[in-house]
């Protein structure tokens, strides 16, 4: 009888909870809500460095920070969109990073070099930030997403991204 009545309570505690919930217009599940710092396909961190190309392509650095794409081994996270870092930003002001593989549309990079129509695309070293076609030469590298469109170094291309895969070209 004792844990028919401890049923009892909890359930008429989650009711009365979820009438003074409503009544003082709040959602009593969190479920799939994105938390204050993301907008669900985007996550707002700080900048490590400063960053002059509108669209580059970041990395994480650690739990508040992200930095450009610059190093062998590292594995982007995604793109920052139509905002640059200045020096007095670094660590300081969040910017908004749109997820590679969980943004719900394509995402603008800057092309590190020539690039094709439906190149696979990797994250070009040379040029930090931005991406390049995957090398023919041997190689392990991080594909992001592919190119919907041709761009010479220096132009915008839209990527049909993807959650980054490592593949080796022998």
């Amino acid at each position: 009888m004792n844990a028919f009545a401890l049923i009892l309570a909890i359930i008429a505690a989650c009711v009365l909870g979820a009438a003074l919930a409503k009544r003082a217009g709040k959602r009593l599940s969190t479920f799939n809500q994105a938390p204050p710092s993301t907008t669900g396909s985007a996550i707002s961190l700080v900048c490590g460095e400063a960053v002059t190309d509108r669209y580059a392509l970041m990395i994480r650095k650690n739990a508040t920070s992200v930095e450009l794409a610059d190093e062998v081994g590292d594995i982007p996270i995604g793109f920052t969109q139509n905002d640059t870092v200045e020096t007095d930003e670094v660590d300081v002001i969040p910017k908004a990073v749109y997820l590679l593989g969980i943004h719900p549309s394509p995402l603008t990079g800057i092309a590190g070099a020539s690039i094709t129509l439906g190149d696979r695309l990797v994250a070009d070293l040379a040029a930090p930030g931005r991406v390049k076609p995957l090398p023919a030469s041997a190689g392990t590298y991080v594909v992001i997403g592919r190119a919907m469109n041709a761009a010479s170094s220096g132009g915008s291309v839209l990527v049909w991204h993807q959650h980054p895969v490592s593949v080796t070209v022998s």
